[in-house]
């Protein structure tokens, strides 16, 4: 890796940073996420470079077109030799008759080293600017590629502490220009989420239902209703990554918003022990919440075994292989989604609960499906 390449691997992101980034989330007035901030900061950056590299090179010197005249000691600049320096030497005429202006000019590029050019001549390639070569520690899409994914990290670690931003469902925006949401608006929410059994709901169905002032930047209107119900215990958001859901804690199952009694274990956390491994050679997973994570081959389909305690709280242990297969979100700790039963083509309602690592929803299925522990069932 060169020198110029380090740039990304030890960029630290600075307070003049994020003064840029507040100053570019007040300007556009949308929330956005830390990746569209990183592209942000990244093309910036790339741009700022860019023009330190075009200073650079035109400084002491003026750049070499054919069309130009020069003058002796003159410092020229040549794109065309890859920004290479030197200094006029001598002028004499040129010897052509078609072109009896023609002037030559010997430059000097080190000591001994000189090369002849023409001058004064209106018609040539070179009298156009060449096209700027990208380098490749500034072109965007290798940059985002190669250290796009740690620079986001670093990003968000930043933004997380700014206290003048506030982040709702992954976005980030100014907390002084967050809308101020009255209690009336809050408890309108409780009473509309209500109705539906306690949800889900997306903002837009909640904003739908209620009356606020004409003429306000409706995606500012949005976040700040989200954070808002965000701060007010009586809301959950439960949405999967990238879709923000609210929901009424209160008329959570009681399994969601505390961990089954047969779920519940003070010990550390275990590895399935080698004789029961063999399962694994039948496709069939004998796992548990519990077990510590082991490296895995990504899947689109799980077979496992039912355990007593998850048949008995009507769950499933949300493992690594599982994890795949559900939803999961950036901060929330409850998901709501929907099974789909392929044998009936139904639907029914189901929870991520990530802090616990279990998944709930199944006890009524269970029963009506004849299922009972050590059942092998296809996720």
């Amino acid at each position: 890796m060169n020198s110029k390449e380090l740039f990304w691997t030890n960029y630290q992101i600075t307070d003049q940073d994020l003064n840029s980034i507040y100053t570019h989330l007040l300007e556009t007035g949308v929330p956005s996420s830390h990746v569209e901030l990183t592209k942000n900061l990244i093309t910036s950056q790339i741009e700022k470079n860019n023009n330190l590299i075009e200073i650079e090179r035109k400084s002491d010197g003026t750049v070499y077109y054919p069309k130009d005249n020069f003058s002796i000691s003159q410092k020229v600049i040549f794109p065309h030799r890859s920004w290479e320096k030197g200094k006029v030497t001598n002028i004499r005429e040129g010897v052509n008759p078609d072109i009896p202006d023609l002037k030559v000019i010997d430059v000097e590029f080190s000591p001994g080293a000189v090369t002849s050019f023409a001058a004064n001549l209106s018609d040539h390639k070179l009298n156009s600017p060449l096209p700027v070569t990208k380098e490749q520690w500034l072109d965007f899409d290798f940059v985002l590629t190669t250290y796009g994914e740690e620079f986001a990290l670093r990003l968000k670690e930043k933004l997380d502490a700014t206290e003048d931003l506030v982040c709702i469902a992954g976005n980030y925006f100014p907390r002084a220009l967050v809308i101020d949401i009255g209690i009336g608006h809050l408890n309108l929410c409780e009473a509309i989420l209500e109705m539906e059994n306690g949800g889900p709901l997306t903002t837009n169905d909640l904003l739908s239902q209620i009356d606020f002032p004409s003429g306000v930047n409706e995606k500012l209107v949005e976040f700040s209703l989200d954070l808002a119900l965000q701060e007010d215990a009586r809301f959950d958001e439960v949405g999967p990554a990238g879709k923000t859901l609210w929901f009424l804690n209160r008329l959570e199952p009681v399994e969601v918003r505390d961990v089954p009694m047969t779920l519940r274990f003070s010990g550390d956390m275990v590895t399935l022990p080698e004789e029961l491994k063999q399962y694994q050679s039948f496709g069939t997973e004998l796992c548990d919440e519990l077990e510590l994570a082991e490296n895995f081959v990504p899947s689109d389909t799980v077979t496992l075994s039912l355990s007593y305690p998850h048949w008995r709280a009507g769950t499933l242990p949300l493992t690594p292989k599982l994890k795949n297969l559900f939803p999961t979100a950036y901060e929330t700790p409850r998901i709501r989604f929907d099974f789909f039963d392929s044998k009936n083509n139904s639907t029914f309602s189901g929870w991520v609960v990530r802090p616990s690592r279990y998944i709930f929803g199944l006890r009524e299925w269970y029963i009506r499906e004849g299922i009972i522990p050590g059942s092998l069932l296809q996720i």
